[in-house]
């Protein structure tokens, strides 16, 4: 077995740690963010990526925790370690 598949990008694997972090609910992302319950999902598992305007939502409604242009970059981790990124460090 070769383990769990790593995180798409760096958006998804923050976005997952600050939802699980704050207890967050995918509903209530998707409605500040301005999207559906499924297009969270669909981030997070890197079938899609959120459009400008959902990226700078999502970037609103986690604090700056998610940025826009971390769904552009690589993931630095896997899905069981924390993010390592200034803003995540600073909200954690």
């Amino acid at each position: 077995m070769t383990g769990a598949a790593p995180p798409p990008n760096r958006g998804a694997h923050t976005l997952a740690w600050w939802l699980a972090h704050h207890h967050a609910r995918f509903l209530r992302l998707a409605h500040r963010a301005g999207v559906t319950r499924d297009q969270v999902r669909r981030f997070l598992a890197g079938e899609i990526l959120p459009s400008d305007e959902a990226a700078c939502a999502i970037a609103e409604a986690t604090a700056g925790a998610v940025l826009p242009m971390d769904w552009e970059r690589p993931a630095r981790a896997s899905w069981t370690e924390r993010p390592n990124n200034a803003a995540w460090s600073k909200r954690a």
